[in-house]
């Protein structure tokens, strides 16, 4: 049997069994190009059918298939093919290999060419690695090889069952959606699953079911209106289907009308909190991106919610969103509930190709058991070859960067073995694995080039707070100088909030002194977060614009390790402090009290006791309006506030630090801590003040 018989042969398998497959060709180009041409004509594939990733003038035949750069594979998504082609040649970029898999359907293969000519690297030999684990093409007379004599990879399964072209799981999950809003209130609906199991299918289809019955409005939130394109496509299929005679009225990229007056809006994260608009059901996509800060206050605001959120794949998910959102729902919303979708629609379980992307890819393994122990702390530098030499110690490390972050990404596991301005310290007791630290070095850049970043003419890659700090606070220093930016740091789940994050701070600095100039960190500001950062570093910048994906402001803070870094950290946190006293009233009129507060209590304070002026306590006896005194409200509550964390009741905190440090509107203080009227309010302002 030649190679293109055993390819076809295969490939019938696959078909029966519904399941999908990757080949390594080891041919030289001409061969493989060959083969391909001689497998597309032979399998009757049609250029729809087809997409190749790579060189476009590698490309075989007079096909008309669509063709992608090595790093476009994200813009497949939500296609079908049922062949696709990845020419190593060209490059390998792993966020895109594995997005393009996703569109590969049941039966179908996956043919990857040229692996040997990768650029060489500790990336390139763990894919090589598991390449192995394919069927082989060695030439074009012989059959296919595999690894193992058994061929364990095309086994059958039992089938996913369709009912009116949904799964079971679809079913129970739309029925989930369903009962939300016919339910009790307050009780949310989480839905969590692997990519390709139609979590957003269920979303559109049970929202065009809900708009059909009666006049509804239905908003939907989620990182970028990007990801939801498939929740409209879905909820016109199922308009178009419905035993409802309903007909859609208006239609765009960010909204769906009927003729009874439903509609299906896209409101981005921060205009919904901030505008809070009414709404019979609210929807969140990829919850997992957002804050828990924001998914917390859409939860106390909206009492008829669902939650959406992928907790493996391609796209890279914190699992910690389950662990912390769900024991948070735990305590406030008693009768929430959990629905998981496991049936795959595009194919059929224990998939060989997914699998294998899990596996690969380290994105599909749970948090190893929680240590024995969490004492002794100890810090120690791995390097490259040694995570590449020890598969399990790797695995677990990317576990836990998993968990923590919902951001970790395929490439983020090719960037960690290969990027040579990249370290890895674990944080470890006895044997256990406690943690992980990634950090990056920066800085040690040329006079010259630290003018050209200042006047905005270059952006050197890989020296984010560095290039940050000189261009946006003219600290030249701070690119000249040498600094190690911390990209990550994660705890196991079990071993949080025993001081463990701090101790390992502490350790890589007596690690790093000497080594560089200062430390520093940049992430989306939540109060959770500035808190555990300022025990040990100060805040220098916040972004002036929230991030898309996590609704959050960006903040750099930095440690100093030398003289000359504390010299200029000094002025730079005091400017900050101004600046963000200034700018509370306008760019950040509308940041989380919560955050605001968390910045307030890492401010420098410059005295220990103000007393209320005069004018304050006769407002307080009600002598004196608020607007007359308001100038000296804000001084006085910036002072108290400084340096300080105030546990205090937090609706009387809302109004104080939204009106008389943010400077809202009576109405947006109002909607904000729902109060009604300009007297209730005043009454929390005043019980917070005589407090203080």
């Amino acid at each position: 049997m030649n190679a293109l018989s055993s390819l076809l042969q295969f490939q019938t398998q696959l078909t029966q069994n519904e399941h999908r497959s990757a080949v390594c060709f080891n041919l030289d180009d001409a061969d493989s190009k060959y083969l391909i041409q001689q497998y597309i004509h032979h399998a009757g594939l049609s250029d729809s059918q087809i997409a190749w990733f790579g060189k476009k003038e590698d490309l075989v035949g007079d096909f008309e298939y669509d063709f992608f750069d090595y790093k476009q594979g994200a813009q497949i998504l939500g296609q079908e093919v049922e062949l696709l082609i990845f020419d190593l040649s060209a490059g390998f970029d792993a966020n895109s290999f594995t997005a393009a898999c996703g569109a590969l359907k049941a039966g179908g293969l996956l043919f990857i060419i040229n692996s040997d000519q990768l650029v060489s690297s500790h990336s390139k030999t763990w894919l090589q690695q598991h390449f192995t684990q394919w069927p082989q093409v060695e030439s074009l007379n012989s059959p296919l090889f595999f690894a193992s004599d058994d061929n364990q990879i095309v086994k059958s399964n039992l089938p996913t069952i369709f009912i009116d072209g949904k799964t079971q799981d679809q079913l129970a999950a739309i029925a989930g959606i369903r009962k939300v809003l016919s339910g009790h209130r307050k009780r949310p609906l989480v839905l969590t699953a692997h990519r390709g199991r139609g979590k957003s299918a269920c979303l559109g289809m049970a929202a065009a079911q809900l708009m059909s019955e009666h006049s509804r409005t239905i908003i939907i939130t989620a990182p970028s209106i990007k990801s939801l394109s498939s929740v409209f496509s879905h909820a016109m299929t199922q308009l178009n289907h419905t035993k409802f005679e309903r007909s859609i009225k208006k239609q765009n990229r960010t909204s769906l009308e009927l003729d009874n007056g439903s509609c299906l809006l896209f409101i981005a994260p921060d205009e919904l909190l901030l505008n809070k608009p009414e709404c019979d059901l609210l929807l969140v996509d990829e919850a997992a991106a957002l804050p828990l800060s924001m998914l917390k206050r859409m939860v106390r605001h909206y009492h008829r919610m669902v939650f959406s959120s992928t907790v493996h794949g391609y796209e890279g998910c914190g699992r910690g969103f389950t662990l912390k959102f769900m024991s948070w729902l735990d305590e406030n919303r008693d009768g929430w509930k959990h629905q998981e979708l496991l049936q795959p629609i595009r194919w059929q379980q224990n998939d060989p190709l997914e699998l294998w992307l899990f596996d690969t890819f380290l994105l599909a393994s749970d948090i190893s058991p929680a240590p024995t122990s969490c004492t002794g702390i100890q810090l120690q530098h791995i390097d490259k070859k040694q995570l590449l030499n020890q598969p399990a110690l790797l695995r677990s490390v990317f576990e836990l960067l998993v968990n923590a972050h919902y951001q970790t990404t395929p490439n983020d596991l090719f960037q960690l073995l290969d990027d040579q301005a990249m370290s890895l310290y674990i944080i470890q007791s006895q044997d256990s694995l406690l943690g992980c630290i990634v950090v990056n070095l920066e800085g040690g850049l040329s006079p010259e080039l630290v003018t050209e970043i200042q006047q905005g003419k270059r952006r050197p890659k890989g020296h984010l707070v560095a290039s940050h700090l000189s261009n946006h606070l003219s600290i030249e220093q701070a690119a000249i100088q040498t600094s190690a930016r911390i990209m990550r740091i994660a705890v196991h789940p079990e071993c949080q909030r025993q001081g463990i994050g701090q101790q390992a701070l502490n350790l890589l600095q007596l690690q790093l002194i000497g080594k560089v100039d200062f430390i520093s960190t940049s992430f989306g500001a939540t109060s959770e977060l500035i808190r555990f950062w300022s025990e040990q570093f100060s805040l220098v910048k916040l972004g002036s614009h929230r991030d898309q994906a996590s609704g959050c402001y960006s903040a750099v803070m930095i440690a100093p390790l030398s003289f000359d870094a504390q010299t200029w950290l000094e002025s730079a946190h005091a400017r900050f402090g101004q600046e963000f006293k200034f700018l509370l009233s306008n760019v950040f009129q509308y940041l989380e009290v919560d955050v605001v507060m968390a910045i307030l209590s890492e401010q420098i304070s410059k005295s220990s006791d103000i007393d209320k002026s005069l004018l304050v306590e006769n407002y307080l006896q009600g002598g004196n309006s608020f607007e007359s005194v308001h100038f000296e409200l804000e001084g006085f509550v910036w002072q108290r506030f400084c340096g300080r964390y105030q546990p205090l009741n937090m609706v009387g905190l809302d109004c104080l630090v939204s009106r008389v440090l943010q400077q809202q509107s009576w109405k947006e203080v109002g909607e904000l801590c729902q109060l009604s009227g300009r007297k209730i309010i005043e009454q929390q302002i005043k019980k917070i003040i005589s407090f203080l």
